[in-house]
């Protein structure tokens, strides 16, 4: 995993978040929430809820009409390859770049539907909370009381000086050199 991934990702705006939660309180629904309010085009994706933020729910990521830069998963491991051959049919039909990125969040993986959306062309991450990464990036993580914070493993490959949330970073790299999203 590089940094590189991980800004190229939060560099993207349209995301459609499968899984989306209409529970306040679930990672499923704030984090969602937390980009929505940090200015991202939030895209729910829950074919139980009618509508979630104020936004309509989509039932599947086939429904979204308009281009997606972004999938975002917050579903079970073994569901991710059916949701990776959801993502390049999609690819497939409507161009290269609509998504250009997945992301599986904190304690999602699946290794074998990585490396085929790799081998497609897409950039794609597994096992990262993007609001932790996002707040990474912004050299501001102020999450000790963020839920997802606390389930973050340590990694002995390198760590950052915030204590505060306890969370250590999983590779070597110092929010000061992230991209920063204003």
């Amino acid at each position: 995993m590089t940094d590189d991934r991980i800004t190229e990702l939060l560099g993207l705006d349209r995301v459609a978040v499968i899984g989306c939660s209409s529970t306040p309180g679930k990672d499923a629904h704030e984090i969602p929430r937390y980009l929505l309010d940090q200015g991202y085009d939030v895209l729910p994706v829950n074919p139980y809820a009618e509508e979630i933020f104020g936004k309509q729910a989509h039932d599947s990521l086939a429904e979204i009409a308009n281009p997606i830069d972004l999938v975002t998963v917050f579903r079970p491991g073994d569901e991710v390859p059916d949701i990776v051959d959801t993502v390049l049919t999609r690819r497939d039909q409507r161009g290269q770049d609509d998504p250009e990125g997945l992301w599986l969040q904190l304690g999602i993986t699946n290794q074998p539907a990585i490396t085929r959306a790799r081998d497609a062309g897409m950039t794609a991450v597994q096992d990262h909370c993007m609001k932790i990464e996002h707040q990474w990036a912004l050299g501001s993580i102020s999450c000790s009381s963020n839920r997802c914070s606390r389930r973050l493993r340590a990694d002995s490959r390198g760590s950052c000086d915030s204590r505060q949330s306890g969370y250590t970073r999983p590779w070597n790299s110092h929010p000061a050199q992230r991209a920063t999203r204003l």
